[in-house]
């Protein structure tokens, strides 16, 4: 099934005997929409975009997401959510590696050669954990999964937020509040804490556009200014 517009299901959506690719548009699970069921023997699923609305507080929900290579299932948990009325989570997957990886930290050959993104329609929430799946033949070969980071794209602004349960098809993320670009792969340059001063003489210490950071490979801008904390300071 191809979505001529963006639906919207109230009640019960139930995969029998193919997928609904969404292209441009989405496919829109309402808060009083039960979990998305599959009673095949082959795993159906959305083929695009796929909007959950969450109710307030705290819940889980079940992202039954793919693209043009398979079924990739997503499940986002959102803490202490309101705003429901606005809207909920989009999410969608794409094969490949992510088209702006290369400035990242993180080590392009040895990555999950996959990307997820998602938008927020509207939802106030706290806290996040999200849990990202792919198959063994979407890894770069020499890449340890034990190893594995993700990494969050704000563009033009990639971070590191805290991932967990490194598996060799699975990873959780956790300690973020907002939804952009995500990708999985091992770190490339590791940052050190190490900060320096880019001006002479006396100016604010607490301005981090006076600073620079070391990211493991060189020396790049600051985003905070440096504490006591911190590895080394000059």
């Amino acid at each position: 099934m191809v979505l001529g517009g963006d639906q919207t299901i109230t009640n019960l959506l139930n995969f029998n005997n193919g997928n609904i690719v969404t292209g441009t548009n989405k496919l829109i699970m309402g808060t009083t929409a039960g979990p998305i069921q599959n009673n095949s023997s082959s795993n159906w699923y959305v083929n695009g975009n796929l909007q959950m609305n969450y109710q307030g507080g705290t819940s889980t929900k079940y992202f039954r997401i793919g693209d043009a290579a398979g079924y990739r299932q997503v499940i986002l948990t959102l803490i202490n959510v309101s705003g429901t009325a606005a809207g909920g989570i989009v999410a969608s997957t794409s094969a490949g590696d992510h088209g702006s990886v290369q400035l990242s930290n993180l080590d392009i050959s040895k990555s999950v050669n996959r990307s997820w993104r998602f938008t927020n329609t509207g939802l106030t929430f706290s806290d996040a954990s999200l849990d990202l799946l792919w198959t063994a033949g979407e890894v770069d070969a020499g890449a340890n999964a034990a190893n594995f980071k993700v990494g969050k794209y704000d563009a033009p602004t990639w971070t590191y937020p805290t991932s967990s349960s490194n598996a060799t098809n699975t990873i959780n993320v956790t300690g973020f509040n907002s939804f952009s670009d995500f990708v999985v792969a091992e770190l490339g340059c590791v940052p050190t804490n190490e900060f320096r001063t880019i001006t002479s003489g006396f100016g604010d210490w607490f301005d981090p556009a006076i600073w620079e950071t070391y990211n493991g490979c060189a020396w790049v801008p600051a985003t905070r200014y440096p504490t006591a904390a911190d590895a080394h300071i000059t």
